[in-house]
């Protein structure tokens, strides 16, 4: 039942372009878990996230299919550190298959 409404779920949200976004701590434990629609608010959030850290020296930034998206929120993360201390990487394949398609991780340091 539970895996049936999940897949529901996640077919419902890619139609309607619900992003899901969530904070991965202290060896994988999930806080704040959020649900937004669209592409563009999507990235403001994790933009406004970032922001909320002082002293970022560096940012990382991996992406599972749209480089586009990581292109993008880098460009809108320039504000807080050069462009040289962004790096972008594409996630690997066994991450990729679980997390799904057009996910995007930050990573700040």
């Amino acid at each position: 039942q539970l895996t049936r409404g999940l897949i529901l779920f996640g077919k419902i949200s890619m139609a309607l372009g619900i992003k899901l976004l969530g904070e991965v701590y202290d060896g994988g434990k999930i806080r704040s878990p959020m649900l937004l629609i669209g592409r563009a608010m999507a990235l403001n959030r994790l933009k406004r996230w970032a922001e909320n850290f002082p002293g970022v020296k560096e940012i990382a930034i991996a992406y599972s299919t749209m480089l586009e998206e990581a292109e993008t929120l880098a460009q809108r993360l320039e504000s807080l550190v050069s462009r040289e201390h962004i790096l972008i990487t594409r996630l690997g394949c066994a991450t990729s298959t679980y997390v799904g398609p057009g996910t995007l991780v930050i990573a700040l340091i």
